[in-house]
């Protein structure tokens, strides 16, 4: 890497450049070498190369899959937790009933 010509790079962590913040995944186009080499050193990012560009759209693949598996894990855990509760109360509303002798009247 020819460290006097500016280049592109990859930004694979959040990180502020200047007071702003850069999400992950921006492509910083004509990085300086300076700040591209303070950028890769931390690991907050890396050259544009194309195969780095593919691995990062790849990951960002894997993490939303991820993320939408465990959003719907979530909701079903949501699901049968109100499921169990429904039929807690509706057990209690009929003890209730129950021992105040409304169940098992006939109507008059």
């Amino acid at each position: 890497m020819d460290k006097s010509k500016p280049l592109d790079m990859l930004v694979i962590e959040p990180t502020k450049i200047d007071g702003q913040e850069v999400a992950a995944g921006t492509i910083l186009k004509q990085c300086e070498p300076g700040l591209a080499m303070d950028l890769a050193s931390g690991g907050k990012a890396r050259a544009a190369t194309d195969e780095a560009v593919a691995w990062w759209r790849q990951k960002a693949k894997s993490d939303a899959a991820a993320s939408a598996a465990a959003a719907e894990a979530a909701a079903s855990r949501v699901t049968a937790e109100d499921a169990r509760m429904a039929s807690m109360v509706a057990a209690a509303v009929a003890s209730a009933l129950k021992a105040a002798g409304v169940v098992g009247k006939a109507a008059a």
